[in-house]
């Protein structure tokens, strides 16, 4: 069987997928996309052509799938430029993209071009989770009133540094909650029709966590959604601590309503 021709674009977050591609005997990693040492290592260690701008890879390379590893503002183009090209199989990295306007342009663009789109919400993989799911919809827990869910985790002090990391769209509730966010609505099939998030900035002061005009609109505002099971409210807390012993604090409210969606509503 022919291997499964692979290219990954953007080497920060998408090195882990590149190496996995290289360790999988059914693919072919052809090439990779990304600028700087830190590229430059990655495509020597996987073996694979590096092009700096993934226009020029998409224009010289035969693919049958790409993996988008780059800073979501980027994601709706280089999202475009692979449908364009041809390219039928798309794995997105999470979350989709920085707006809801910005994501249903994505998927109405794989649709335009029958092109399968996957966002690499890989929780929704976990036995845990499908287990979980499993038995909320059996229903033997009875009414679902409020959940609770604490996500702690260390990181490299210079994960922070990453430019786009200082940006609203590197922020920790899109880059890092959107998993505790996307369990919920994935358990639950359901999703927040109010949200309310608090942060702050006191440690470094990035834009990440000022509040801008985009960050509302970012989140599901007014949603429908189908449940048996009526939630009244969850919070989910974010901290995560640096190896410098940086801490970063980010808690989001999110109200459901009992009332059933719509007929044509997605659940």
């Amino acid at each position: 069987m022919d291997k499964i021709k692979m290219a990954v674009f953007g080497l920060n977050q998408g090195a882990r997928i590149a190496r996995l591609f290289k360790e999988n005997d059914e693919v072919e990693l052809t090439a990779v996309a990304g600028f700087g040492q830190q590229a430059i290592d990655v495509a020597s260690e996987v073996g694979a052509k590096l092009y700096e701008d993934y226009n020029d890879l998409l224009a010289n390379e035969t693919l049958d799938g790409v993996a988008i590893a780059l800073p979501n503002s980027l994601h709706l183009s280089a999202t475009k430029a692979c449908c364009e090209t041809g390219i039928k199989n798309i794995l997105l990295e999470k979350p989709i993209a920085n707006t809801p306007e910005e994501g249903q342009a994505i998927i109405d663009c794989c649709s335009e071009h029958n092109a399968t789109l996957l966002i690499g919400h890989h929780r929704r993989s976990s036995n845990l989770f499908l287990f979980l799911k499993e038995f909320l919809a059996t229903g033997k827990l009875g009414d679902i009133i409020g959940i609770q869910s604490s996500f702690a985790i260390a990181k490299e002090k210079h994960y922070w540094d990453a430019e786009w990391h200082k940006e609203p769209e590197g922020a920790i509730l899109l880059v890092n909650a959107i998993h505790d966010l996307d369990d919920l609505n994935n358990v639950l099939n359901m999703k927040a029709t109010r949200v309310y998030a608090a942060k702050r900035n006191t440690i470094r002061g990035y834009n990440a966590c000022r509040p801008y005009s985009s960050s509302r609109e970012a989140l599901p505002q007014r949603t429908s959604y189908q449940t048996a099971h009526p939630l009244r409210g969850i919070t989910t807390c974010w901290q995560g601590k640096t190896n410098s012993g940086h801490r970063s604090l980010a808690q989001i409210r999110c109200i459901f309503s009992a009332q059933r969606a719509h007929s044509d509503s997605r659940p």
